[in-house]
Parts: C-alpha cells; structure tokens; sequence
C-alpha cells in the first residue's frame, strides 16, 4: 500500500489533486510526526496577488 501511495503521489502532484488524495487516505497531516506534508496550504504567490484583486487572504496556519 505504502508503493502504491507513493506512485499516486507522483502522478497526482503536478495536477493538483495530491493534497485531496493524503486526505481521502487519512494520511498524517502537517505538524504531525512522520507528516508526508509540511502545511496544509501555501500562501498566494505575489505575481497572482498583483495581477488579481480579488485573492483572498492567506490563512493564519
């Protein structure tokens, strides 16, 4: 199973869909020993952050 997960992580990655899959499989999240992610979200890029008004807030955490 442990393969098996790391194959979906590499083929999900680049498609957005990795976070929503450690998810559905209860993988251990961010602060947390022996975490596979180090946060649960990634700040908004500054370029995306001039080019869009409308781009919410970064969470706190």
């Amino acid at each position: 199973m442990t393969e098996i997960y790391r194959n979906r992580c590499i083929e999900l990655y680049m498609s957005g869909l990795k976070l929503e899959d450690s998810r559905r499989f209860s993988r251990p999240a961010a602060g947390v020993t022996g975490a596979e992610r180090n946060r649960n979200w990634y700040p908004y890029p500054i370029s995306e952050r001039i080019n869009n008004t409308n781009t919410p807030a970064d969470p706190a955490n």
